[in-house]
């Protein structure tokens, strides 16, 4: 167990995240010198901040990590993830000069519970930007059918659903559920217990209700997010949601062309934040089961394929739909097994088949954040 003399002071600090201005977004409060303080204390104080959750940094316990991050809820449960809890954290170390920094920012590593976690800091000459988290890729669960007892339970009515354009669903972990209008989103009081069985029913974290109706014209989606599984009534502004949102988005062809998206949340609350999604390319190749790509966008593809001779053969193609795939045919034998994406979203293949299958599955993305006081 830590030990304390008698003359020790830890420090706090309060972090408004997903906004530019103070008193704004979600609120959040940073606790450093965290290795002095055993995992009950640091229960208590998060129950006596009374934030959504509260973050502390402690040393790294893994070589490849920079910090070690542990965040709590007011009612004592762990969060996980990457999400407004970790990049408040992340703002504080950059300002404070604890991290080495260059000219136009740096990537760094952070542990969270036994994950290891990318974040990536954007300065401009030298001055702090922007932190940003990577998400792990989308993973789409399942979906909740009875919608009369998910309107009962979130104190509205079926035809306030827009579940016609978009399922209610559960992504990577949150159950996302699609309503009409932001008036309908205001009158949402939802019942905890009962909503909490359901989120139980269907394997899923937190609530988080949307709309296209949004108030900021640059905004993709209005929300409010609800989690009773670990005791947070409301809160402000939700990145862990808001990365699967932008994800489904995309996957439904309702976000095309835009690389960044912007969800607004808070409202409500008098706390306006805005949070926004960027996505990136990557892909991963499993060439016994045929290439699986992280993307979800219907578009031309230019593929290079490169035979033992290093020569190349440009073949097109489309990925169509959300379930659709690729598939392209080279005469040429090669021997490595490799893919990588490059700038221009070509795909070169190094396989050992003549015959290469890419299907769909999920695009990664980056949350980020953008410049708060």
């Amino acid at each position: 167990m830590p030990t304390r003399t008698h003359g020790d002071e830890i420090p706090f600090f309060f972090v408004d995240v997903f906004s530019d201005r103070p008193l704004e977004g979600n609120p959040l409060t940073v606790v450093p010198r965290a290795e002095l303080l055993s995992e009950s204390t640091m229960i208590r104080i998060a129950r006596e901040f009374n934030q959504s959750e509260t973050t502390f940094l402690l040393p790294s316990t893994q070589p490849e990590a920079d910090w070690r991050l542990r965040s709590f809820t007011p009612a004592g449960k762990e969060a996980f993830g990457g999400g407004h809890h970790t990049l408040a954290a992340w703002w504080w170390l950059a300002e404070t000069g604890a991290l080495r920094l260059g000219d136009s920012g740096g990537s760094f590593t952070q542990e969270i519970e036994n994950r290891l976690l990318a974040v990536n800091i954007t300065c401009n000459a030298g001055e702090l930007v922007s932190v940003g988290n990577s998400q792990a890729s989308a993973e789409f669960g399942r979906i909740c059918n009875d919608l009369a007892e998910l309107a009962a339970a979130l104190d509205l009515s079926i035809t306030d659903l827009g579940t016609d354009i978009l399922p209610a669903q559960v992504v990577s972990p949150h159950l996302l559920v699609p309503v009409r209008s932001r008036a309908a989103i205001d009158e949402a009081r939802p019942d905890f217990p009962r909503l909490g069985a359901i989120l139980h029913a269907l394997e899923g974290g937190g609530c988080y209700l949307f709309t296209r109706d949004t108030i900021q014209d640059g905004s993709i989606a209005h929300a409010r997010f609800f989690n009773p599984t670990l005791g947070i009534t409301q809160d402000v502004a939700t990145g862990s949601a808001a990365g699967p949102l932008a994800c489904q988005l995309v996957a439904h062809h309702l976000a095309k062309d835009e690389k960044t998206l912007q969800i607004e949340q808070g409202y409500s609350m008098g706390r306006p934040s805005l949070i926004r999604v960027t996505r990136f390319w990557k892909c991963r190749a499993n060439f016994r089961k045929g290439l699986h790509l992280r993307q979800r966008q219907s578009e031309d593809l230019r593929v290079v394929i490169k035979n033992k001779s290093n020569t190349s053969k440009i073949c097109a193609g489309a990925l169509i739909g959300v379930t659709g795939s690729w598939a392209c045919r080279d005469k040429g034998r090669t021997r490595s097994n490799e893919c990588r994406i490059l700038p221009s979203k070509s795909l070169v293949f190094h396989s050992n088949q003549q015959r290469l299958r890419a299907t769909t599955t999920t695009q990664l993305l980056k949350s980020t954040i953008m410049k708060f006081v």
